[in-house]
């Protein structure tokens, strides 16, 4: 998954000769193209590392949901047998719905669902605005919005996300930057 996302990066630049044929007016310059194209893979990054931490949320929450199920599921059942039978029963009954009733408790308190959902809307948000800014790198320049307006809107909207966004986990936010340097370090030895 994240090998598919990290080509689309390889992609965001254009080529030399697309570079050369675009012609700058109203302060298209190609410092102006550049800041679009990096606010393009900083996009495109984000939406990476958000994807893969709602991944890691749902897996987690996944793990613990499935104990809760189980437990809960013993706990119906062997209710279903008579307390008089021995004080066996009752005792596998109180030490099964206390398990269940833990797991629960950390269900909700870790709220793995709820951060899973946070880093899916917050990756939804970034690839939005990337197709907002690749629509309007492959504008002719001429049909662009102005180079101030454009700032403006997208400045805005990047760190309007970026300060709503929540933390992403430690292992993923350097697994994803390491290989993110090492595609440009292969890329800048071609």
């Amino acid at each position: 998954m994240i090998d598919c996302a990290i080509a689309d990066l390889e992609d965001i630049r254009l080529d030399d000769d697309v570079q050369q044929a675009i012609q700058y007016r109203d302060g298209w310059t190609d410092k102006v193209q550049q800041r679009f194209e990096k606010y393009l893979v900083q996009c495109r990054v984000k939406v990476l590392k958000h994807t893969q931490s709602s991944l890691l949320f749902d897996r987690r929450h996944t793990i613990v949901t499935i104990p809760v199920l189980g437990f809960s599921s013993a706990v119906t059942f062997v209710s279903g047998y008579n307390i008089s039978d021995g004080p066996d029963i009752s005792l596998v009954v109180f030490f099964v719905s206390m398990v269940a009733t833990i797991l629960n408790a950390l269900t909700t308190f870790l709220a793995y669902n709820k951060r899973s959902e946070k880093h899916l809307t917050t990756a939804n948000s970034y690839s939005n605005l990337a197709r907002l800014i690749e629509k309007q790198l492959f504008l002719p320049v001429e049909q662009r919005d102005s180079v101030g307006d454009s700032f403006e809107i997208f400045g805005k909207e990047f760190e309007s996300i970026n300060a709503t966004e929540p933390l992403i986990p430690q292992s993923i936010d350097k697994e994803i930057d390491l290989f993110v340097a090492k595609k440009k370090a292969s890329k800048n030895k071609h």
